[in-house]
């Protein structure tokens, strides 16, 4: 029984049956510590910490990972991967979606947000992400890019009728239609229902895409009290707050993610608590761009919360390692301790997964994909004496050294099994001197 960081990728990649050996497994749905874990065509055959009592194919290939930790591939429940070329420019910055996102992203299109996209992609492939749920325009071209590394999507079509980029009733219609003759495979790319947020959607458009949603099934994915300004919005035009809104027109449940929350007041909150809906958290880009909501009121509520990194231009990292150790802290600063960790962990797996309808996506149960991290235990990460502990404060995405998708290696010994990662560099810098943005300047920059 060889050793898997003995193996090439060329030696694994023919072989359809794998079971590994004396792993250290981290999941928020297991008690596990030390576990043997079957991978057959794709997905989780057996996991337990007894040897399988009946006999395993005879086509397996037996594999010493005791030199690893494995989870469940993590979700990135809020992206948006091709604003890359906004990274750095944040920073003590106010007003920027207004100001400099929506005028630059005019001059966006398909082939571009495909370019644009490679370097947030692979920064999250790189710190253990397999899936990202993400929310922006021309979003084909999106899955172009997504395509490419082997990762999975969830897909979501900004629509918007007020402001933004593209604002346009007859742009919903179109992505009824691109969704309902939805042209990529299911069991890799999910269709989101996407409205930007309660300024830039208007009544009878948010009522309409709620409606569609819950009629088709689909997971709702929404900006949501995210800005001041937004809830400024809402009082003045709705006279109510952007929460109050989203639930007047039907968008709110337990098939909505709903981002930021970052002026939701308690009784907004309590809305979000009561309505069933999931809490979109991204600790790093809430701080930077304007603050964070208030986080200890959703701990005590309860509200169930899926953590996303946001962009390079609010985070300017896809590192869900990073975030997930953020997002501890910030809780254990005030004061909330119940099942912390799993809460976490499950922040950025199968609960993430729920979220969005894919129950059997990052999570180790027998019949779910094979979506796997395999963190190598390095010098500087040991002992490990409790797993999901050393995940989130010892490991970071340098010890990430295989991602699995679907039982698909699509990172080996940290390298790209399906690009070429320098060609891809070299597109991304072509397309970044194509649309090359001004650095914007603004009283608030010091």
């Amino acid at each position: 029984m060889k050793k898997l960081k003995d193996y090439k990728h060329s030696q694994l990649e023919k072989h359809k049956c794998l079971f590994f050996k004396n792993a250290t497994v981290v999941s928020p749905d297991h008690n596990l510590l030390q576990a043997h874990l079957l991978i057959e065509n794709g997905k989780i055959a057996f996991i337990s910490q007894e040897e399988p009592s009946t006999p395993l194919p005879s086509e397996k290939l037996v594999i010493d990972a005791s030199n690893f930790i494995i989870s469940p591939s993590f979700i990135n429940a809020h992206s948006h991967v091709a604003m890359n070329i906004f990274r750095d420019l944040a920073h003590q910055q106010q007003n920027m979606i207004h100001d400099l996102f929506f005028p630059w992203e005019k001059k966006l299109d398909p082939e571009i947000v495909t370019a644009l996209s490679y370097p947030y992609i692979w920064g999250g492939l790189l710190s253990g992400t397999s899936t990202f749920a993400d929310h922006y325009y021309f979003e084909s071209g999106i899955v172009k890019a997504l395509e490419q590394f082997g990762v999975k999507g969830l897909i979501g079509e900004t629509t918007a009728d007020l402001n933004g980029a593209f604002p346009s009733k007859e742009n919903w219609n179109q992505t009824k239609k691109w969704i309902e003759n939805w042209p990529y495979d299911r069991d890799k790319f999910v269709p989101v229902v996407a409205p930007h947020a309660g300024d830039s959607v208007s009544e009878s458009l948010l009522k309409d895409i709620a409606r569609f949603a819950k009629q088709n099934q689909l997971p709702l994915h929404m900006h949501l009290s995210q800005t001041a300004q937004e809830l400024e919005f809402c009082l003045k035009n709705y006279n109510m707050s952007a929460v109050e809104f989203a639930e007047k027109c039907g968008v709110l449940g337990p098939n909505t993610i709903a981002v930021h929350l970052v002026s939701a007041s308690d009784k907004d909150l309590q809305i979000i608590k009561d309505t069933g809906t999931v809490f979109g958290f991204t600790p790093v880009s809430e701080i930077i761009y304007e603050r964070l909501p208030n986080f200890k009121k959703i701990l005590e509520l309860e509200i169930p919360f899926a953590l996303g990194t946001d962009c390079a231009a609010s985070n300017d990292t896809s590192d869900l390692i990073s975030e997930m150790k953020v997002t501890h802290l910030l809780a254990q600063d005030r004061g909330y301790k119940n099942n912390l960790t799993q809460k976490v962990l499950a922040s950025t797996t199968h609960r993430a997964a729920q979220a969005y309808g894919q129950n059997q996506w990052s999570t180790l149960k027998v019949g779910a994909c094979a979506d796997l991290v395999f963190f190598e235990k390095s010098l500087e990460t040991l002992p490990v004496h409790i797993p999901q502990e050393n995940l989130i404060f010892s490991q970071s995405s340098q010890n990430v050294k295989h991602v699995m998708v679907n039982g698909e290696w699509i990172l080996f010994n940290r390298k790209s099994t399906k690009v070429d990662i320098e060609d891809l560099k070299q597109q991304f810098l072509s397309a970044l001197k194509r649309y090359q943005v001004p650095i914007y300047a603004s009283p608030q920059r010091k």
